[in-house]
């Protein structure tokens, strides 16, 4: 049983990979991917590959980096924490 656990751990950083890979983009709300599960739950792929259009995700990363800055600078959402002094 844990010769199964210690066989998947030299696939753990391409799963990593793969999770890191197909997060979702601050512009979407949720992101459905199939995954690929090992028969005795070992492990678990990502079994999807992100296909973008280069010019439409350099628009959008723009887009939210300008708003991520605006939102930084009014600080509407974002209280700096006090400590006692």
């Amino acid at each position: 049983d844990k010769r199964v656990y210690l066989g998947a751990l030299k696939y753990v950083p391409h799963a990593v990979l793969k999770l890191l890979e197909n997060m979702p983009m601050p512009w979407e709300q949720v992101r459905n991917v199939r995954v690929l599960y090992h028969v005795t739950g070992a492990i678990t792929f990502v079994d999807e590959i992100p296909w973008v259009c280069e010019p439409i995700y350099l628009a959008q990363w723009g887009t939210m980096w300008i708003m991520m800055r605006r939102e930084k600078r009014d600080r509407r959402h974002f209280k700096r924490m006090r400590f006692p002094p």
